[in-house]
């Protein structure tokens, strides 16, 4: 049967499409690069915002305003988007470069050798590895028998198998590359957002013109502001140890960023510091003097509250409730107006330097007799403990173990100071406070144990007591001078210019971070294509042919002048001709002006064609 045949009007040759296919390469190299680039660069470890370019934030005042312009930020949706652009035109680009390489070596496989159509159609439409193998040009040709392949064939057929093999699996790659961008809810903060005033007071004056002579000369003045640091305490810790997790972390409440987001960070603000720096059991009851012993009778108090009875007889919170603790003072406190100025602005500012003092803790009540017997409510007494009763108005006594403290008592200016809960500021976890001297921390030392009564009393966020006694007497001991010391700073506020700090406003963003090894992995794909790509360049230009570069047009050129009995073939679609036509063998002959597709094997007439 004489070969029919299939012409393909071939354009005269042109160095044109060379370098259309040199610009193919390059455009998509360089494409992969700017999108490593683009990752590394600018998208990773980097927030974004999430619903607006400029989001809304509300002041300490409760307004809401938008980001300044210089604040801008895209958002996390922009990020996709442009990544999927780029991959998608990667994509076109390598669809287009793999159709002029495969196109390519089809021909130049069909002019050397040949092969089947299905093997020319698996070659190219479906560039899948599974479909290389056997090697496209591998199969012998029937029509040369006795030669089999023409000479290189094989080698030939082997080394476009490997040249396609670097290119492929590029155009597959990009789920490794979007896939390696993982997104993490995060916060950035818009710096100097607003500022906050009136620091220290907010109208907590209780209708008194002058608080603090109120304080020092109207004992039932002084329950009211107990009660109040009271509640600031419950209201700023929870069951939480943070004295024994987190020792050098304290915390204020400060009224006027009520309206400020979780996460808002104040400049500069004073904060109290009660640092315990060494924390013993007595076991030796010389440690404690008699004078120290004496604040655990009814008739005296470690603290400033009086019954306003007649004698004014002291309200003595250790003999409230068990779980009721309070720092010894070295001295009673002084209720006389003589003794004490009824003018704020006296009152000298002190540190307290690595002190020793005595804290009494009362475990349970007790008969006559205090000793490890007696089931405290903390668990088991601390071993060879040094104990002591005291009996009550009511004839109860009460059993305390005592501990020998080393501590530090003042304030300390805190930068960058987070909102870390509703009207709570904290300093930073791990940072260490400078301590300056205060005027309230006098005061407030005397008037935390009155607030650790209200606190055991009430017993609603102190941490759990069982099996806990130190952890808990540290806990309460900074909890008590905390507060305290934010009540008394209160009260000194009337007398005092009120402070003001700026504002950073933390703003919700999502945070990309990129999986290198993926992102690297990837661009080795695309090294390896360019590699590939290099080399068919080369393999073109070394054997002096020109490379169809736009193998999508070659469909318009197919020329059908053919002999009559072989129409049917021509009109055939394209699942047909590869279903009828398997096993036909195809090769490629070029002539002067026209390149001929010859057609080998048993050619079948088509159902319902002419």
């Amino acid at each position: 049967m004489v070969p029919a045949s299939l012409g393909f009007v071939a354009a005269p040759p042109s160095s044109g499409a060379f370098w259309w296919a040199v610009f193919q390469l390059a455009a998509q190299t360089i494409l992969a690069t700017l999108i490593l680039v683009f990752y590394l660069a600018y998208v990773d470890q980097r927030a974004f915002n999430v619903t607006e370019r400029r989001p809304h934030y509300q002041l300490a005042n409760g307004t809401t305003v938008r980001v300044p312009e210089r604040d801008w930020i895209p958002l996390q949706s922009d990020i996709t988007t442009i990544i999927s652009g780029a991959f998608n035109l990667l994509g076109k680009l390598y669809s287009g470069w793999i159709a002029v390489i495969t196109w390519n070596y089809a021909f130049l496989l069909l002019e050397r050798n040949g092969m089947k159509i299905t093997t020319l159609s698996d070659m190219i439409s479906l560039p899948f590895i599974p479909a290389m193998f056997p090697p496209p040009g591998y199969e012998p040709n029937p029509t040369e028998p006795a030669r089999g392949h023409r000479r290189g064939g094989k080698s030939l057929a082997f080394g476009i198998l490997l040249i396609m093999l670097t290119v492929f699996p590029a155009s597959f790659s990009p789920p490794i590359a979007t896939g390696s961008i993982s997104w993490h809810a995060s916060t950035r903060n818009i710096s100097d957002a607003d500022i906050i005033t009136n620091i220290g007071n907010q109208g907590a004056d209780y209708g008194d013109s002058n608080p603090w002579a109120s304080f020092l000369t109207d004992v039932t003045f002084r329950p009211r502001y107990v009660q109040r640091a009271s509640a600031l305490a419950t209201h700023a810790w929870t069951s939480v140890t943070d004295a024994l997790d987190n020792p050098t972390t304290f915390k204020r409440v400060v009224p006027s960023v009520e309206s400020l987001p979780v996460g808002a960070t104040l400049n500069s603000i004073t904060i109290p510091v009660f640092n315990i720096e060494s924390f013993d059991w007595v076991t030796d009851g010389s440690d404690v003097s008699a004078a120290q012993l004496q604040y655990l009778a009814p008739q005296n108090t470690p603290g400033t509250i009086y019954s306003p009875t007649a004698g004014q007889n002291p309200t003595n919170p250790l003999q409230s409730t068990p779980g009721v603790l309070a720092l010894l003072p070295d001295a009673p406190y002084n209720t006389t107006a003589a003794a004490l100025s009824t003018t704020a602005s006296d009152q000298q500012p002190i540190a307290v330097r690595s002190k020793t003092g005595i804290v009494a803790v009362a475990v349970n009540y007790a008969g006559n007799e205090c000793d490890a017997s007696i089931m405290a409510i903390f668990g088991p007494l601390p071993q060879n403990a040094f104990t002591a009763t005291s009996k009550n108005v009511w004839g109860y006594a009460m059993c305390y173990v005592f501990a020998k403290i080393t501590y530090s008592a003042g304030a300390g200016v805190c930068e960058a100071c987070e909102v870390v809960f509703p009207l709570v500021v904290q300093n930073p976890a791990g940072e260490v406070l400078s301590l300056q001297a205060d005027v309230a921390t006098t005061q407030a030392l005397y008037v935390m144990a009155d607030v650790i009564g209200s606190l055991a009393a009430s017993n609603v966020t102190l941490p759990g007591l069982w099996d806990n006694i130190e952890a808990y007497t540290k806990e309460v001991l900074v909890r008590g001078y905390s507060s305290a010391w934010t009540v008394m700073s209160e009260m000194l506020a009337f007398y005092s210019p009120l402070p003001s700090t700026f504002v950073s406003i933390p703003i919700n963003t999502s945070r990309a971070v990129v999986d290198r090894r993926r992102l690297w992995g990837w661009f080795a794909l695309q090294v390896l294509a360019f590699v590939g790509g290099l080399i068919f360049l080369m393999h073109i230009r070394m054997s002096q042919r020109y490379p169809i570069s736009n193998p999508l047009m070659h469909g318009l050129m197919l020329d059908v002048n053919m002999s009559a009995e072989n129409k049917a073939v021509a009109r055939a679609h394209l699942d047909t001709w590869t279903e009828d036509f398997k096993d036909t063998f195809v090769t490629w002959e070029r002539e002067s002006s026209t390149s001929v597709l010859a057609i080998t094997g048993p050619l079948k007439p088509v159902r319902g064609s002419e």
